[in-house]
């Protein structure tokens, strides 16, 4: 896993901002690395260490990224905390299959295309023996 600890309003020891060295830096949808860490929301999930762009959130997943009325953000200790897609079952890979018309994230188009090559592997297996 690769590690940002480079962002900003990171203070070491203060418990908002302990888990961001363990974020992966890239982008879970689109696997890009962010320039500005402001452009990413980190989950807040303790188990987590998922990063979202707000590009991938806004267009293709049709996320609201407004603490305000986003369903995604709720209040611990009186901060706003973000729950990734992932983490509220709204995402392909958290599903077993997606059938939504809908650009999917990169992990998830990754694992069906290595089934379906295991699957013609198999077939041709078969086919030959």
């Amino acid at each position: 896993v690769d590690a940002d600890s480079e962002e900003e309003g990171d203070v070491p020891g203060n418990p908002s901002t302990m888990t961001s060295a363990n974020h992966n830096k890239y982008c879970h949808f689109c696997q890009h690395v962010k320039v500005r860490a402001s452009s990413m929301l980190a989950c807040e999930n303790a188990e987590c260490c998922r990063r979202f762009c707000e590009h991938c959130l806004l267009t293709h997943l049709h996320e609201d990224v407004d603490p305000d009325s986003s369903e995604a953000w709720s209040i611990r200790d009186g901060k706003a905390v973000w729950h990734c897609p992932i983490c509220r079952k709204r995402c392909c890979c958290s599903l077993g299959s997606c059938d939504v018309g809908h650009r999917h994230c990169k992990a998830y188009r990754y694992r069906r295309r290595r089934a379906e090559l295991a699957s013609k592997r198999m077939s041709a297996a078969t086919m030959a023996g």
